[in-house]
């Protein structure tokens, strides 16, 4: 019915802040859980910022709130998560079973081994997020500069 029960919806990408804007029949989106991600979205469009050329999803919730994702970057964290949920599980397994036998040093060097796994998984992926939001700063300000120079 040509955009009768359209909302228009403004966003930025979340990797440069670029704006754009765009006009949804919330009724077409109804399966919340089609993000693995983003549990609980609905995925509306993957597309690329024009400006910075980020990979950019955007998600519609239960809410009917419109929001954007930087593909690449989150299902990096994603994946990260996942493997530490993974060494967590496993070191509390091993800790159960140290808990009767206190003296088993292979138990106790498993432990220790998936310990230090961890942390350098948990090192490593600081250097990248910090990475990341260093060059999202500096889009961000390549972007607020043009987006000042435009509305002068």
């Amino acid at each position: 019915m040509f955009g009768l029960f359209k909302k228009k919806y403004k966003f930025s990408c979340s990797f440069c802040g670029a704006k754009y804007e765009v006009k949804l029949n919330t009724k077409d989106y109804t399966d919340f859980n089609n993000v693995e991600f983003a549990g609980g979205r609905s995925l509306v469009e993957t597309q690329t910022c024009e400006f910075c050329k980020a990979e950019m999803v955007t998600t519609l919730n239960k809410k009917g709130e419109l929001e954007v994702w930087d593909e690449k970057w989150e299902i990096l964290d994603f994946e990260h998560n996942k493997k530490l949920l993974a060494i967590d599980e496993e070191v509390s397994e091993l800790e159960e079973k140290l808990g009767d036998n206190s003296d088993d040093s292979k138990l106790q060097k498993a432990i220790d081994k998936l310990a230090a796994q961890q942390e350098k998984l948990e090192d490593s992926h600081e250097r990248k997020e910090e990475k990341y939001l260093d060059r999202a700063e500096k889009w961000q300000e390549k972007w607020d500069a043009k987006w000042e120079k435009h509305n002068k």
